[in-house]
């Protein structure tokens, strides 16, 4: 049995319904939040996670990384398709702290496709 169909097994097939019924009133490109999704369906933050992930490999969300500054509590404008195209980023682009490890300063996001 392949892994998307066990980490399907443990989500609730009602849930991942109404999660993806939810998802067609979105725009393509519109962001998806995993604290909207916690909030709306009253899931926990981990099992928000597995469907988004689940939902990627479905072609339904891509994942994609923002820089946040824990100084500023700011998100950096741009969102990157790679991890690679993070690597050498190395200030906060609003409050100039340096980054010494900019991967622990990356969030994840999911937009629409």
């Amino acid at each position: 049995m392949d892994d998307t169909n066990n980490n399907n097994k443990k989500i609730d097939q009602n849930i991942l319904v109404k999660i993806k019924s939810y998802i067609k009133t979105m725009k393509v490109g519109q962001y998806l939040y995993t604290d909207l999704l916690e909030e709306k369906f009253c899931l926990s933050k981990s099992t928000v996670l597995k469907i988004m992930f689940l939902l990627e490999k479905q072609h339904i969300l891509k994942k994609t990384y923002k820089i946040y500054c824990t100084d500023c509590n700011s998100f950096g404008d741009d969102c990157y398709e790679s991890i690679k195209e993070i690597e050498n980023y190395e200030f906060c682009e609003f409050c100039n702290t340096q980054f010494i490890d900019v991967l622990k300063h990356i969030i994840i996001f999911f937009k629409v496709v």
